[in-house]
């Protein structure tokens, strides 16, 4: 395998679940499917049984703007896609002492809003 673009940039997992499904159809018609990449979105379909969008994503990271969360942060939300506190504390860095306990709530209810719609 040829690495054409080194980290041309971050890829959210239901991205790259989108472009795995893309890769494995057009290789499926050929014949030539690859076993890991066929796992990857086995893996990938297991957490994302309702793939969020690219609008859903992008509406996601715009409103969690005033949050000051850089992109790591937001990639990490938006890959994890936590449904409780525990996993919002795990999925941020220091959460408890950048967010009050309503701007953690604010921030399950957006996930649950834009994400797991």
């Amino acid at each position: 395998m040829k690495v054409l673009e080194a980290n041309s940039g971050l890829v959210t997992n239901p991205e790259l679940l989108q472009i795995l499904q893309k890769r494995n159809s057009q290789r499926a018609s050929l014949g030539a499917s690859l076993p890991v990449e066929q796992k990857a979105c086995k893996y990938l379909l297991e957490q994302y049984p309702t793939t969020p969008t690219r609008d859903q994503v992008q509406a996601f990271s715009t409103a969690v703007k005033g949050f000051g969360l850089d992109r790591t942060n937001r990639l990490q939300l938006i890959n994890v896609a936590p449904t409780n506190l525990l996993e919002l504390l795990l999925a941020i860095d220091n959460c408890e002492a950048r967010f009050s306990s309503s701007q953690m709530e604010e921030l399950l209810a957006l996930v649950k809003k834009h994400l797991k719609a």
